[in-house]
């Protein structure tokens, strides 16, 4: 059978089972041609927790990294609010697409923000 890809659909919850720290931001660069035009930031994050079941199994991509492309945002900005294998945050999923010769591959289109932890009311905010 050809092209099944095409009704494998990435389920926007996978993401909200996963528990990620920041890693690092860095332009996003598109070719045009010759020259080469700044669209966002790439911005890395580490799975340090997966709720995910795979079949019987649970937290398969623990350890792993996941990119995400944010288009109109400056990675130095992204710098400024997020501090490396620090900062907990959370993934805003625009568009996502599974690809790859065994469907290993993530491709993500979205928003990284942090997740600011909630202080008691003894903290000195």
């Amino acid at each position: 059978m050809r092209k099944l890809y095409f009704y494998q659909k990435f389920d926007p919850e996978f993401i909200t089972k996963l528990s990620l720290l920041y890693l690092d931001s860095m332009p996003l660069q598109e070719r045009d041609g010759d020259s080469v035009k700044i669209t966002g930031a790439k911005t890395r994050a580490l799975v340090i927790e997966d709720q995910n079941k795979y079949g019987d199994e649970y937290g398969l991509n623990k350890g792993e990294t996941i990119t995400v492309k944010q288009l109109g945002i400056n990675a130095e900005d992204m710098e400024k609010h997020f501090e490396f294998m620090r900062t907990p945050c959370k993934i805003e999923v625009e568009k996502a697409t599974i690809w790859g010769d065994f469907n290993d591959k993530l491709s993500i289109y979205g928003k990284v923000t942090p997740v600011r932890e909630r202080k008691g009311s003894d903290s000195n905010d």
